[in-house]
């Protein structure tokens, strides 16, 4: 399956539609609803989702075409856009002309991914009322989201679609694993795979393989941009309808299949999915608590039913299983696969909504952030964690090792720290895991030369590739006479948890640096390092801060209840991300200045 590579069939290279398409994207949506409050759920999340958007969209027939170009497609976007409704957005045959970029300019009225630092820190996206004088680039399905959230169609100045020319010479079949037969002028690739591997699941390891390939095949080698250290050279940066001379000493090198048309257009997609679930699931009368790229957590019960809230703020509805049912099966009209394969839904009722004897159960949910919550069972005195997510601790390296026989991805220490957690907001008995007192470690491998490393002499603790370890200091447990901001010790790599406090440290800003040692008294000479207890002490408190709390203001680390749409107003576009298409410019990601 003879496929040139994306850059190649783009025609002769400008920098302008590659700005467009970099100002447009965004990662997957992920955010906090409902915080700080436990709730009934049902977990819910689309198949595959990344190659089922791709074959929405029609992607493959970019991959393959011979040529592409982005003429001006203003009016016909414009007279798309005034159509938009939630039921026409299940019409698959429509998807395919979602495929376009606007120039949008918003006035606090639309809902758009806003990529910007939230709390004074934080840099992070969220689905948010936007307000801009200047125009900003979106893709089309978050353009096509916001209508179905607000109602309200955006002004859109100008608009690009892709036109396709041709189709590639030369294309021919190959056979996956010498199993699975692809013919690039019959198949898309999307579609085939996903057909296969519901074929397949028979031979479990192929049936796994074959999801692996989907996915990685679906959106990751699109996007993807390698930083390499180049010598200060003078550049030309192109951001959306901006332009500007500057000079880097480094270089983000786009990789073989780098589309960020595709790779633009595929987030998108999957947001415009969520933003459809979310829609059906208020015209029903209910609301979620988290979404997380391609799954979502509806507050639901067996039976309907008013929920309290917090601090006597308005009651929310649970929906009943059969009313989420119903939203479920809504999504069968988008599925384009063939239905004797793979048949029903794309929107699935999560497997985890059943215990392990197929009978179904209820979830409870409670989050703090974006990606940091948990699902778990209760009886009446007693929980019992069932998924909980290991974002923001697992970069940490774990404070215990898991069985040999464990059965989950997330490590075991992980369900130890939610279920100390979750006791402690239920109130519940608890016991202290042994391992609340070691130190918390962060594993670093020595890989690349560019890094605050290269400061330090190249002695047998620094050497290229050796693992390292670097301590979390305490907020304020710098030891006397260093600058807090430029003090970050490092250590030899060891497995031996009981010796982490018997550490000998050196700073990596200093290339001078003496020996540290770590200490869990302040004594002005040593260093004192964080430990467990304290990492999930700050982690419960960590706040959503893309988001308002209930009374309108910021979300802070107490803020509980429904949440609400932060109002962002865009002062200007500054460049946070880049990558060079050839020795003279770059194109950027924005962020917006709140």
């Amino acid at each position: 399956m003879v496929i040139a590579p994306y850059n190649q069939h783009i025609g002769s290279f400008s920098p302008e539609p590659y700005a467009v398409f970099m100002q447009s994207y965004f990662g997957g949506r992920a955010e906090c609803r409902i915080r700080g409050w436990e709730l009934p759920v049902c977990l819910v999340d689309f198949m595959s989702q990344y190659p089922t958007v791709n074959e929405l969209l029609d992607n493959w027939s970019v991959l393959t075409a011979n040529n592409v170009t982005f003429p001006d497609a203003t009016k016909a976007v414009r007279k798309l856009l005034s159509q938009i409704t939630l039921e026409r957005c299940f019409d698959r045959k429509l998807w395919p002309q979602f495929k376009f970029f606007a120039l949008v300019r918003p006035d606090n009225d639309i809902i758009l991914p806003v990529r910007t630092v939230y709390n004074g820190t934080t840099q992070n996206i969220g689905i948010n009322y936007l307000k801009s004088k200047e125009p900003i680039w979106y893709a089309g399905p978050d353009i096509i989201a916001s209508i179905l959230l607000t109602g309200k169609v955006p002004h859109i100045v100008k608009a690009i679609r892709a036109k396709l020319h041709g189709k590639q010479p030369g294309l021919t079949s190959t056979s996956l694993r010498g199993m699975v037969r692809v013919d690039a002028n019959k198949n898309s690739f999307f579609r085939h795979v996903i057909e296969q591997r519901a074929g397949r699941e028979s031979n479990p390891a192929l049936h796994y393989w074959l999801k692996i390939l989907a996915n990685s095949g679906s959106y990751g080698l699109f996007v993807e941009l390698n930083p390499n250290e180049a010598d200060a050279t003078n550049i030309k940066v192109f951001s959306g309808e901006e332009s500007f001379e500057t000079t880097s000493d480094v270089v983000e090198e786009p990789g073989k299949w780098f589309a960020p048309h595709i790779g633009s257009l595929i987030t998108s997609g999957g947001r415009l999915l969520l933003a459809m679930l979310e829609k059906c699931i208020s015209n029903a009368g209910g609301t979620y608590l988290f979404c997380d790229t391609d799954s979502a957590a509806i507050v639901s019960t067996e039976r309907r039913q008013k929920i309290s809230m917090p601090d006597g703020t308005k009651p929310i509805t649970a929906l009943s299983r059969n009313e989420v049912e119903k939203i479920v099966q809504t999504f069968e009209r988008l599925n384009p696969y063939n239905r004797k394969l793979v048949p029903g839904s794309i929107l699935k009722v999560h497997k985890l909504n059943w215990d392990q004897n197929k009978q179904r159960r209820q979830l409870y949910f409670y989050s703090i952030a974006a990606k940091r919550y948990a699902l778990y069972t209760k009886t009446k005195n007693d929980i019992e964690i069932v998924e909980p997510k290991a974002h923001g601790l697992d970069y940490f390296y774990p404070p215990k090792d898991s069985p040999k026989d464990w059965k989950h991805e997330t490590p075991e220490w992980i369900f130890e720290a939610w279920d100390w957690i979750m006791r402690g907001v239920l109130e519940l008995k608890r016991k202290k895991p042994a391992w609340f007192d070691l130190p918390v470690m962060m594993k670093l491998t020595l890989s690349t030369p560019h890094h605050a490393l290269k400061n330090l002499a190249k002695g047998p603790l620094t050497r290229p590739n050796n693992f390292m370890m670097i301590p979390q200091i305490c907020r304020f447990g710098c030891p006397q006479n260093v600058d807090p901001n430029k003090f970050t010790l490092i250590t030899s790599f060891s497995t031996e948890r009981d010796q982490w406090m018997r550490s000998k440290c050196i700073d990596i800003h200093d290339s001078q640096s003496r020996v540290y040692e770590l200490t869990d008294e302040y004594d002005g000479r040593r260093a004192v390092v964080k430990n467990f207890f304290m990492l999930l002490d700050s982690y419960q408190n960590h706040p959503e801060a893309k988001s308002l709390g209930p009374d309108g203001k910021p979300c802070e680390f107490d803020t509980r209840g429904l949440l609400q749409r932060a109002h962002i107003v865009a002062n200007w576009p500054q460049t946070v991300s880049s990558w060079k298409p050839s020795a003279e410019s770059r194109c950027h990601k924005t962020m917006s200045k709140i």
